[in-house]
């Protein structure tokens, strides 16, 4: 029996404006207790996704469970699911207290007083709010204002919390600080959350696992570290900030690695887990702190090594990032800690040594073929 507070979508299809796919039969379970994020650009379907699961909107096709329970055709306010939205919509003529209050009140049987009064007592203890009862919304920072936003949602003790990029409207240093705040209520909650974001470092501090979307549909699922460090398609590997993607035709096969040579004749080795006959053309994707950066001449114990030429270097803080020019008109983005690149004294012009190890680089698959339309789904 699925526990209350999971969330299940099984082949879930949604168009609009009769041509518009915003999702493409996807399924997807999350567990209860669960911090689940999707994760994707603009326009994939992610708000689409938590929309569905909210009531605010319905799928064309599909059935959507929590608990167990297929929800299709139940009004937000019976789904025990609540969403917090990117722009908090908090009343500006309510104090704190009283847009706490308010979902408490205009329910169809309304929340006697007393009991009203303890539950929002305890909200503002969990979202460290206590004191600030009659402030208004626009007397408090943007910090509290996500708070309140927040409180409001749990005080109607929802089995599963919906966010959709609550924090981005907020400078990059609070919302490093919530993004703890956030994770640190989940876990005192154990509640499942389900939560929408565009921002790759934000998926991976918070999330137990984490989905990729690309135009509707799911394209790769699992925990931040799987996601990050095995990307399966290059749409995925880019998205995740993986920007060394290599082509070619494999020319070599060996127990657990294969040799591949590109267009250019560069020749790369790199691990393979899986059978791949000599060849087969394929993509292998390279991280860029994987990448070591050594001073041309010096020793190399790398499986990949290669002579290459600063183009461009961006100090980033802890890191620096270069780009360097390989033979054969490829360019790899490096990082690396600055403190080495300013010993090593790595300007444009500098010639230079790059390399990896084997295991560091990783087979992709080919991204899949685009959804069809509605209009064609449909006929």
């Amino acid at each position: 029996m699925a526990d209350a507070a999971s969330v299940e979508l099984l082949h879930v299809t949604k168009c609009f404006q009769a041509t518009t796919m915003a999702l493409a039969d996807v399924s997807l379970h999350v567990k209860a207790g669960e911090f689940f994020a999707l994760l994707g650009p603009s326009g994939c379907g992610k708000t689409t996704m938590l929309r569905l699961v909210a009531g605010l909107d319905t799928p064309d096709s599909g059935l959507i469970r929590i608990g167990g329970t297929v929800v299709n055709t139940l009004p937000p306010y019976r789904r025990r699911a609540n969403m917090v939205f990117q722009h908090y919509a908090l009343f500006p003529h309510l104090s704190v207290y009283d847009n706490i209050a308010f979902g408490l009140r205009v329910r169809t049987r309304p929340v006697p007083e007393a009991e009203a009064r303890r539950r929002i007592k305890t909200v503002l203890a969990l979202v460290q709010l206590t004191g600030l009862e009659t402030r208004r919304p626009q007397q408090l920072s943007g910090g509290q204002q996500q708070r309140v936003a927040l409180a409001r949602a749990l005080v109607l003790q929802p089995q599963v919390l919906l966010l959709d990029e609550p924090l981005s409207a907020l400078d990059r240093q609070l919302r490093q600080v919530m993004q703890g705040e956030l994770r640190r209520l989940q876990r005192e909650l154990g509640m499942t959350f389900l939560y929408v974001t565009h921002d790759q470092d934000e998926a991976l501090r918070m999330a137990d696992r984490m989905a990729v979307m690309r135009h509707g549909a799911i394209v790769q699922l699992g925990t931040p570290q799987e996601v990050f460090q095995t990307p399966r398609t290059p749409f995925v590997a880019e998205f995740m900030g993986a920007t060394n993607i290599l082509a070619g035709r494999v020319v070599e096969t060996m127990a657990t690695t294969i040799g591949l040579e590109t267009s250019t004749g560069l020749r790369v080795v790199c691990q393979c887990a899986t059978a791949v006959r000599v060849g087969t053309v394929l993509s292998i994707v390279v991280r860029p702190e994987a990448l070591q950066v050594v001073p041309h001449g010096w020793a190399w114990t790398e499986d990949n090594a290669f002579p290459g030429r600063v183009l461009q270097t961006t100090y980033l803080g802890e890191i620096t990032a270069l780009t360097v020019a390989l033979p054969g008109e490829h360019t790899l983005l490096c990082h690396m800690p600055s403190r080495l690149a300013q010993e090593f004294g790595y300007q444009e012009a500098s010639a230079v040594l790059v390399g990896w190890q084997a295991q560091d680089g990783h087979v992709l698959e080919e991204d899949p073929p685009l959804p069809s339309t509605c209009e064609a789904s449909s006929s």
